[in-house]
């Protein structure tokens, strides 16, 4: 649904709760507010948007060890973060901080 609106996704993430009665999916769209209406639309009710960073990474051991590293040294928590390698030279993370998103994007320049 969300390709036949035109709107892509960068990044997803899907699981089941631990008993297997909910689903939950994560996505990363170029456009989060078309995204957004046309889950609506499909007749999703449970949507919430927040802010992630989406962090460029080399596709090498510790590559996302370091950047997290980065993000605590500062303070900054994370509530969660997955990666994917594009390339057998790239990869992106996906992180969603607690909280003070602008400094955490400043400590990763």
């Amino acid at each position: 649904m969300l390709g036949n609106a035109k709107i892509n996704l960068v990044a997803a993430l899907g699981y089941t709760s631990s008993r297997g009665k909910e689903a939950f999916l994560y996505l990363v769209a170029d456009d989060a507010t078309a995204a957004r209406d046309a889950l609506r639309k499909a007749g999703y009710k449970r949507i919430k948007a927040v802010d992630v960073l989406m962090v460029p990474l080399a596709n090498k051991p510790g590559a996302l060890q370091d950047v997290l590293a980065k993000l605590a040294a500062a303070k900054i928590g994370v509530d969660y973060a997955y990666a994917t390698a594009g390339s057998l030279r790239n990869a992106v993370a996906i992180i969603r901080v607690k909280s003070m998103i602008d400094k955490a994007l400043k400590v990763l320049s």
